[in-house]
């Protein structure tokens, strides 16, 4: 989604931009299309079939070689100046391979657990460390550090869809992302059935490996929404989210929404550990060990404890407010080198 984001800030400024995926499941290809970009997929037919685990415990369809190889075959017939990279699997050796060809490497990192070979490193970060971000990537002429440039899509800027909740919780959003493989959705639904006076929208996206389940949930209470066109005018709805952190964290903070989260992928642990302690979730536990009741005993503890939900919404706002000018200075960034 950052690449997304990206992308669309760079054709206000008539650059063209083309996204090289592979067709991995969960993949964001048909959505990006229908953003009206080229999308060039990986010939995954070619692929060795031995796949590596990188550090946060993504899959690369094939070994990193295999996976620089193809991305070269790829850019070699684009006119491309910079290449962005946006992935937990790739470090300084696939970098370096594709700066051979003569383009420029941006990279997005805001985990820090692995080594760069880039002209420019972004680190939309609020929890590492400068000094080792700078040990990440000793060659680059670029870095740019911070949770300052956490990106989030233009229309969860919108003043008129923030505001502070009042405590009251009457209303709650259900958004796992496609990575729940524990099927925390189905067991937030299941804690939500029969709760009075609660209206829940659930929204499963594409690709969610329980998808039947989660439809069968539904009830005169509880609706199931396979995708939106509008996920900001949902958030803006409702008076407390249960989810996961990643991408859906920072868009929630922009509009001051309190979320109960787990942790459904290595990568978003550093994160949720940070916003709970800044109070603007509430993180329980890892996603393999989270049950049913667990979500029925944490809603129910705001939903007694009004204030703390009205606390959460004013500092997700609060730590929200220089995040709209994030995008804007990358685009410089790569448009002056």
């Amino acid at each position: 989604m950052r690449c997304l984001i990206l992308a669309e800030a760079l054709r206000q400024v008539r650059c063209q931009c083309f996204f090289i995926c592979s067709n991995m499941d969960g993949n964001l290809i048909g959505y990006i299309e229908s953003k009206n970009f080229e999308v060039i997929v990986l010939n995954d037919k070619f692929r060795n079939a031995k796949s590596e685990t990188s550090f946060s415990g993504k899959w690369l369809l094939g070994t990193w070689e295999q996976d620089a190889r193809d991305t070269c075959n790829a850019i070699q017939k684009l006119d491309a100046s910079w290449i962005v990279v946006d992935h937990y699997g790739i470090d300084a050796r696939w970098e370096r391979v594709v700066r051979e060809t003569g383009r420029r490497v941006m990279v997005i990192d805001d985990i820090g657990d692995r080594s760069h070979d880039c002209q420019f490193l972004l680190v939309p970060s609020i929890s590492l460390d400068t000094e080792e971000i700078y040990r990440t990537a000793p060659n680059a002429r670029k870095i740019l550090i911070g949770s300052k440039y956490i990106f989030i899509r233009p229309e969860f800027s919108d003043l008129t869809l923030q505001r502070q909740r009042s405590g009251e919780i009457k209303k709650i959003l259900v958004y796992m992302g496609s990575n729940d493989v524990m099927n925390q959705a189905g067991k937030a639904l299941t804690a939500l059935e029969g709760m009075p006076n609660i209206e829940v929208k659930a929204l499963i996206g594409n690709h969610h490996p329980f998808e039947a389940e989660l439809i069968a949930c539904q009830s005169d209470s509880i609706e199931v929404m396979k995708t939106t066109p509008a996920m900001w005018e949902l958030m803006a709805w409702a008076d407390l989210a249960l989810g996961a952190c990643g991408q859906a964290a920072w868009e929630r903070c922009a509009l001051g929404l309190p979320a109960i989260v787990v942790i459904n992928a290595e990568n978003q642990r550093r994160e949720t550990i940070v916003l709970d302690s800044e109070g603007v979730v509430n993180s329980i536990g890892d996603s393999g060990a989270v049950q049913t009741e667990d979500w029925f005993k944490s809603v129910m503890n705001l939903i007694d404890n009004p204030l703390d939900v009205r606390r959460m919404s004013e500092d997700s706002l609060q730590l929200s407010g220089a995040w709209k000018n994030a995008v804007p200075e990358v685009v410089d960034t790569l448009l002056l080198n």
